[in-house]
């Protein structure tokens, strides 16, 4: 999970997130979008995102891999708090992506969004996993709280981390960052850059993964390289879960009928010779008989052709070559940045991610112009465009 800043212009740097990453499912936080829904988005990738109906603040979102949102229970709670459950490998697993209020905000307002939280946990049947993600704006600190934490906590506690203590305590979860050894780098999960600095100076462990059975998660770790431009960083779990995967549809095949013109005469010869030697003793074992002779000579002689043809996956058409290659690009140089730390590889990352943004821009500028050409064409003939645009 990581807390975005935003997910406006940004569901295909996510999706080319999730396939580097090989991330199946995705939290995200502040999102910033109104209301709730689902969505398709790049590559068949599923979208479910909650948040205010009257301004653009907060909100939370999942995203899921195709092979994972064929058969989901979503919960819209609140405009923080996104529940999804879905089944893998036979089990039900519930996923919970929730955003608690920010430090120094009023104490009715964590203690609302807590009180969701738990009815929320509490809802959910026995037996299932729970897995609940989300920037939880709580420092639980160093201390080891027993069946709660791990030995490898940061930090001194606050009154948040106080809270968040106590509803794990009460709900029986454990916060499974805490369960691994790991460097600095892949504790902390936010970082202050100071501009007059130069560097960053306050960072803090916020993001957590929480979990009723931490025997099913083999590994979770800050990715400290991964930010999509937000003062966040990616926290990645890795869960033990057998993953059952959809069987293919199978193929269906017609006979090339329009072959018949030409091989008409060596199919009419062959079954001529074939159809003597069909024999049965009831009426059924003889058409069985001439149904096998008919097909094999057809599909021997006609040939056949698979019909029916795999969906296609949904592309966003502003989501060019050039525009993939130069995000990647500015990820290299937010590598670079970490690496160096230098003003120069810093303004280096900032003049790179100005770039993306103007070619986002121009990119989307240039795909309603050619749809608006497409169009005044379409118009004046066949509509198809039309019609397959108003679906």
């Amino acid at each position: 999970m990581i807390n975005i800043a935003t997910l406006t212009d940004k569901c295909e740097e996510v999706v080319q997130l999730m396939s580097d990453r090989n991330i199946k499912i995705l939290g995200l936080v502040e999102t910033r979008w109104r209301g709730n829904g689902r969505r398709v988005v790049h590559e068949d990738y599923e979208l479910f995102f909650v948040g205010n109906r009257d301004n653009s603040r907060s909100g939370v979102a999942l995203v899921m891999k195709p092979a994972f949102s064929s058969s989901v229970k979503i919960d819209y709670v609140t405009r923080t708090i996104l529940s999804v459950t879905i089944t893998i490998g036979g089990q039900r697993s519930t996923f919970v992506q929730a955003y608690a209020p920010q430090q120094g905000r009023p104490e009715r307002k964590k203690l609302e969004f807590y009180d969701a939280l738990e009815r929320t946990c509490d809802s959910l049947p026995a037996g299932s996993n729970l897995i609940v993600m989300g920037n939880l704006n709580g420092r639980f600190g160093a201390e080891t709280v027993e069946s709660i934490t791990g030995a490898f906590g940061v930090g001194v506690r606050n009154p948040e981390g106080t809270m968040l203590v106590d509803f794990l305590s009460l709900m029986g979860l454990s916060i499974t960052n805490t369960y691994f050894k790991h460097r600095e780098t892949h504790i902390y999960t936010w970082y202050r850059y100071n501009r007059r600095l130069g560097r960053y100076n306050q960072k803090t462990h916020i993001d957590f993964i929480l979990m009723n059975r931490s025997a099913i998660i083999k590994d979770v770790r800050v990715i400290p390289s991964v930010s999509l431009d937000s003062d966040h960083r990616l926290v990645k779990g890795i869960l033990k879960m057998h993953i059952l995967l959809q069987p293919s549809e199978a193929k269906r095949t017609h006979v090339r009928i329009e072959n018949i013109e030409t091989c008409g005469k060596q199919l009419r010869k062959r079954l001529a010779e074939e159809l003597i030697a069909v024999h049965g003793e009831t009426v059924e074992e003889l058409w069985c008989g001439f149904r096998e002779v008919v097909n094999n000579a057809q599909r021997d002689i006609l040939g056949e052709r698979v019909i029916g043809r795999r969906k296609k996956k949904k592309k966003t058409a502003w989501w060019t070559l050039e525009l993939q290659q130069q995000v990647r690009h500015k990820q290299r140089a937010f590598r670079m940045w970490l690496r160096e730390r230098t003003p120069d590889s810093r303004r280096a990352y900032e003049e790179s991610r100005q770039v993306v943004n103007q070619m986002r821009i121009r990119a989307k500028r240039d795909m309603w112009r050619r749809i608006g050409v497409e169009l005044e064409t379409d118009f004046c003939g066949t509509k198809k465009l039309m019609f397959n645009l108003a679906k």
